[in-house]
């Protein structure tokens, strides 16, 4: 079942972010890392009601964020998408991986576009993110550039779609 997060899923969800960071470490992925996501990334998801969470039987299966906001390395992409909404943070857990849960959160983030009449999603990932990239392509999201964030050494590929 999808639902808003609260902060009691916030131990759970941090549990779920140590799996990926020493995931992603050992491919060479520093896309998460110590300094990325932290908790207070989460509490402001929480806050603003932007955290969703898939949990079936008391077990966290997975999580994404869900919002209008995004970085100002956006602008410099040339988007399709006007009014839009921006996926960050999705991650599922090591446990229940190969049960589709990625494409489950990707399909959620397409509904609440489409509750809210929003024509367009976007989002970026590293371009380190084997997985990652490939769950856009699989869901016919387009390329439509690279950007750099922050201080990471590497870039990230951001992608779009339009919803039916």
């Amino acid at each position: 079942m999808f639902r808003v997060a609260t902060e009691s899923d916030l131990p759970k969800i941090m549990v779920i972010v140590k799996q990926i960071v020493v995931e992603m470490s050992s491919s060479n992925n520093r896309q998460w890392d110590e300094t990325y996501p932290l908790p207070n990334d989460f509490l402001q998801d929480i806050i603003t009601e932007s955290l969703y969470v898939l949990e079936e039987n008391a077990q966290l299966k997975g999580f994404i964020s869900i919002n209008e906001d995004f970085p100002p390395e956006y602008n410099e992409l040339n988007w399709k998408a006007k009014e839009l909404l921006v996926i960050h943070r999705l991650a599922v857990n090591q446990a229940n991986r190969k049960e589709g849960i990625a494409r489950m959160l990707m399909q959620f983030a397409e509904q609440v576009a489409k509750e809210r009449g929003i024509k367009f999603l976007i989002s970026d990932t590293s371009e380190l993110n084997v997985g990652m990239n490939r769950l856009f392509n699989k869901l016919q999201y387009l390329k439509v550039g690279q950007i750099h964030l922050g201080e990471k050494e590497f870039k990230f590929n951001c992608y779009e779609k339009e919803i039916d």
